[in-house]
């Protein structure tokens, strides 16, 4: 349960030392988060700009999130 809450935690609140992101998480977000950054910069997007995608993106992810896929629950229809 501990790591839920340190989970919740972190994702709620951006400090400087991130380093709780390593004790919850299975894949190197840290990683992933500098490639993002990398390619938001490469498109020369203004913070506002990369701030919209970001928030795109957590939007779609969120409402991807709500259905079900019948082959991930090896369901034969």
């Amino acid at each position: 349960m501990e790591k839920e809450k340190i989970k919740n935690l972190y994702l709620q609140e951006f400090k400087r030392e991130n380093d709780p992101a390593k004790k919850c998480f299975d894949v190197d977000i840290k990683d992933i988060s500098e490639e993002i950054i990398s390619i938001m910069r490469k498109k020369g997007l203004t913070y506002e700009e990369a701030y919209a995608v970001l928030q795109y993106s957590y939007n779609k992810l969120k409402f991807e999130s709500n259905f079900i896929h019948l082959e991930e629950l090896n369901l034969k229809v």
